[in-house]
């Protein structure tokens, strides 16, 4: 639970160890396809997922996948494939995560409804393939019906229904649509400021985020002070190897070579 709760707040450091811990106690409790073991060996796969460490993740989901396929996984193997996918997405291997996500988003519906929110996750990742295969067209209705699902099952300032509003306007930036991505990211940036600190990884997104679209409708001085705001707490937070911290002086170095014109 301390483990929970440390990534929770994006203080991975100090997550992981924990969960190592509790991992380390219930493999000498219990049979190694235990469902709390696996629920353990889940936690951290995501946690390495959410420090850019995608590769180290994707034999673990494996290992718990094939678990899971031995007994009666049901929504648990369904979430598992669903996390499976994004590492694969993550690791520049996006053309392997629409079975495994097509699987999940079956096993939730046959299961829950059409409308569970948890449908969000696998619709979510389908996007996020699309995008990176190069089908951008494709990925625009999967971002929407992640959006629909979470607004309709979850509460409005839950922290998965600002992710899928910032995703949506993350793809508008993308595609050049600026005008469709503003309201988006903004209210993103909005809900993410009432819920969670400032150091939390999802307020440094929507910091670059913001910065992006400053950076692409003519306001730089914005833009570089929303840059440097997001080094600032990323490094103060996760250290000056954070993911977070090397996208944002990208950008920066970015915006300096252009002069700051825009």
């Amino acid at each position: 639970d301390l483990a929970s709760a440390l990534e929770h707040a994006g203080r991975f450091d100090e997550a992981e160890p924990k969960y190592l811990e509790s991992l380390e106690m219930r493999l000498f409790l219990l049979e190694p396809d235990h469902p709390s073991v696996l629920t353990v060996r889940n936690n951290l796969a995501g946690l390495y997922q959410k420090s850019g460490r995608a590769e180290e993740s994707i034999p673990v989901y494996e290992d718990i996948i094939a678990s899971y396929r031995r007994g009666d996984g049901g929504m648990r193997l369904a979430m598992t494939l669903s996390n499976y996918a994004v590492a694969l997405v993550r690791s520049g291997r996006a053309e392997e995560a629409p079975a495994a996500l097509i699987e999940s988003e079956s096993i939730i519906e046959s299961q829950t409804g059409s409308d569970n929110p948890m449908l969000a996750y696998p619709r979510q990742t389908l996007g996020d393939v699309y995008v990176r295969l190069d089908e951008p067209e494709k990925a625009e209705p999967w971002y929407r019906e992640a959006l629909d699902v979470r607004r309709a099952g979850l509460a409005p300032d839950h922290p998965s229904v600002a992710f899928s509003i910032a995703k949506l306007g993350e793809y508008y930036l993308s595609e050049g649509r600026l005008a469709e991505a503003r309201p988006l990211l903004e209210e993103a940036r909005a809900l993410r400021a009432e819920i969670l600190p400032e150091d939390h990884p999802d307020r440094v997104d929507s910091m670059i985020d913001i910065a992006r679209l400053n950076m692409r409708t003519g306001n730089p001085e914005e833009a570089r002070r929303l840059l440097e705001r997001a080094i600032e707490v990323g490094e103060e937070a996760r250290g000056p190897d954070d993911g977070q911290v090397a996208t944002a002086r990208g950008y920066l170095d970015e915006l300096n070579a252009d002069g700051g014109s825009g």
